[in-house]
């Protein structure tokens, strides 16, 4: 495939994944909300891929993605619909955040709510948050490290804080950006672009 067309492929693509990230925002409010249970955060996804798909209309076309699809097609198109991996389904009543990026697509992320609640909200009514904390520098298969930054770079003072209370050479913020770069494997590596693939 000549490049320039790939490129331009990805661009367009970039493009839908940014105007998908703002209308998941206009539904939930946030691009990353948090759910009690995997089955509704399931249930949300696929409320939000119906509303997206037949409700709400396209930036600057005046229809909607499915009456696009049909004037092309000569048919509406079947409804994409998540279905969550087994094993996150079966895990019980942990929390589930769905967190969408516009460049690095969506991530369904378990005990995300616990994680946010430490960066933006109070670390101290989290059970065991000095655990929590630790584990988002030193576990590889936990929050993937660009979302942790987003995360910090959020609500820093509260970052900070948090981490201060277990790791008393974190006294500032580039301490603890250096603590996480010596530990968390991949933390100065960039995502890689998913064009809106589900990352669990």
């Amino acid at each position: 495939m000549n490049h320039n067309l790939l490129g331009e492929k990805l661009d367009k693509a970039w493009e839908l994944q940014q105007l998908i990230c703002q209308a998941f925002e206009e539904y939930f409010g946030s691009t990353d909300p948090v759910f009690s249970n995997p089955h509704l955060a399931e249930e949300g996804m696929n409320n939000f891929l119906e509303w997206y798909s037949y409700l709400k209309e396209v930036p600057d076309k005046g229809k909607t993605p499915a009456q696009l699809y049909a004037e092309s097609h000569g048919e509406y198109p079947e409804l994409l619909k998540f279905n969550f991996p087994d094993e996150l389904m079966e895990a019980g009543e942990i929390e589930v955040g769905l967190v969408f990026d516009k460049k690095w697509g969506i991530y369904i992320l378990p005990y995300y709510g616990e994680v946010k609640e430490a960066f933006k909200g109070d670390y101290t009514e989290i059970p065991d948050y000095e655990e929590l904390l630790k584990a988002l520098i030193h576990k590889e298969s936990f929050i993937p490290p660009f979302i942790i930054k987003r995360l910090i770079e959020e609500n820093p003072e509260k970052a900070l804080e948090a981490y201060r209370t277990i790791y008393d050479d974190v006294k500032s913020l580039k301490d603890l950006y250096k603590l996480f770069k010596e530990n968390r494997k991949g933390w100065e590596d960039e995502p890689k672009p998913s064009i809106l693939p589900v990352k669990w």
